[in-house]
């Protein structure tokens, strides 16, 4: 019996040793898709370890993103690792307290720019603001009102949820030196800082106003985001725009967020959706204008019953995805499009200069969320001709 016994251990054993690497070509696709969608990256091909002159370590790499069962294994290291508020994948996803999950250095240095150790100089700051000049002045002669607008990041709102080694360090804050710069810009309303607004929510709103496990803000958030953007629109447009109305909001438990995929956790995490309660609140499919169709691409919507007759272009990044049911509630016609496709590399803006000669928006929002504020400068041209 008791030998009997051995064997099954044994054959337990060899199971889970061999069947992970003798079902690799099964879940191939599988774990490449996953990491391509969560990692950012493309996993190990064999070629990369034919190439590598460091062949055992990109043969480890590549058995490691192929290896069956990956996704699983990962989401139980990472479930123990936060129970213990550790990241298992620190540089993309940081574990903070009470059960939020930020951004790591993966994305933008979003940590190092938060604790102000990114280095910037003076010109970069000249720069930045000669390029927003540029394309005000160039909007202006277009009969255009411009704004603006910097969307905060979550760690500059919620704070007091990262974990206690992320300090701040004494040197200058980039997104503060921008703004502390741009006196002109702010006093004629054509530069819009979202983080006093939403920081002063807070003390109404709570922990509601981003979700836990997500990047973005919420649809509660992004209301007063629209609020603000409507606010300086309506005072230096020249246009007599109302607002939608705001009529509370609800909570509801909601799962699966982009932090706690990265993350690798699968499984129920216990966050939340808001739901706002706002008029009105017309639903509108988005019309694709462009042959690709994609979330970055151009895109209409149109309502015609909308409570301004106007357009509006709004050149933006992921947050103003939940700003977009207020905005086209608010304009006729509301285009949207990310300003990769808008302002291509090398700053070419051909695709800007169309948009705005076959659509004729009356006016253009330029949005951009804190910690791609300081890449960003590169994407808009020297000179807007």
């Amino acid at each position: 019996m008791k030998d009997f016994n051995k064997k099954i251990y044994i054959l337990i054993v060899l199971i889970i040793l061999f069947v992970p690497a003798l079902l690799i070509p099964v879940f191939k696709n599988i774990n490449e898709n996953d990491i391509y969608k969560f990692d950012k990256r493309y996993a190990t091909t064999l070629i990369d370890v034919y190439n590598s002159a460091e062949k055992p370590i990109t043969f480890e790499s590549w058995f490691s993103d192929h290896l069956s069962f990956r996704k699983n294994m990962i989401s139980i290291w990472a479930t123990l690792n936060h129970k213990i508020s550790v990241s298992c994948r620190p540089h993309y996803i940081v574990v903070g307290k009470n059960n939020w999950l930020f951004f790591g250095n993966q994305y933008e240095n979003a940590i190092d720019k938060y604790r102000n150790i990114f280095d910037f100089e003076e010109r970069d700051l000249d720069s930045y603001l000669s390029r927003l000049l540029s394309l005000d002045n160039y909007l202006t002669n277009k009969d255009i009102p411009f704004l603006f607008v910097v969307a905060p990041d979550k760690e500059s709102m919620y704070s007091e949820h990262l974990p206690s080694w992320v300090t701040v360090s004494d040197s200058s804050n980039y997104t503060e030196a921008l703004f502390k710069k741009s006196g002109d810009f702010i006093n004629s309303h054509k530069v819009l800082n979202l983080a006093p607004i939403i920081s002063s929510k807070k003390a109404e709103y709570g922990d509601d106003l981003y979700y836990k496990s997500d990047g973005h803000w919420s649809t509660l958030g992004a209301y007063f985001g629209y609020e603000g953007i409507m606010d300086n629109l309506i005072f230096n447009s020249g246009y007599e725009l109302e607002k939608v109305k705001f009529f509370g909001y609800e909570k509801e438990d909601f799962d699966n967020y982009s932090l706690q995929k990265t993350l690798g956790m699968a499984g129920r995490y216990n966050d939340f959706k808001t739901n706002v309660n706002f008029s009105p609140q017309t639903q509108i499919e988005e019309k694709y204008l462009e042959e690709e169709k994609t979330w970055q691409n151009l895109q209409l919507y149109e309502n015609k019953n909308a409570l301004n007759n106007k357009s509006i272009l709004i050149i933006r990044d992921s947050y103003s995805n939940a700003m977009k049911p207020y905005f086209y509630n608010t304009f006729e016609k509301t285009y949207v499009i990310h300003y990769e496709k808008a302002f291509l590399s090398d700053g070419d803006a051909s695709n800007f200069y169309s948009i705005l000669d076959e659509y004729e928006p009356h006016m253009v929002v330029l949005q951009v969320v804190e910690r791609r504020l300081f890449m960003f400068s590169s994407r808009l041209p020297k000179e807007f001709k």
